[in-house]
């Protein structure tokens, strides 16, 4: 969970976070209960019936290639070759370290 804040001369509540190329789903918890804000982008349900909310980051610059590239590998089920396994793998992994061993 990441806390949100809110911001009374806004009346709005607020998250900042730098975010990769990709599409994130994303839920609230108000009052216990998970909910969506359907004045937000919702994602079609999942094979669990699941609806979230989500945010596309895109890059300002991107070619076709990359565009369907990353589509292709953001997808549910996606069908990888070796290399982009052990990229996608390692870049994982790398992302990983900070949290595991700077807990602050």
């Amino acid at each position: 969970m990441l806390p949100l804040t809110f911001v009374p001369k806004e009346n709005h509540w607020i998250l900042h976070r730098e975010l990769l190329v990709g599409k994130y789903e994303y839920k609230y918890i108000v009052d216990g209960s998970w909910r969506t804000n359907h004045h937000e982008p919702l994602t079609r349900p999942n094979m669990d019936g699941h609806i979230n909310n989500f945010v596309e980051v895109v890059a300002e610059f991107e070619d076709a290639k990359t565009k369907n590239l990353r589509r292709r590998v953001m997808q549910e089920n996606p069908i990888l070759n070796g290399v982009e396994h052990r990229i996608i793998h390692h870049n994982f992994f790398l992302h990983l370290l900070p949290s595991l061993f700077f807990k602050s």
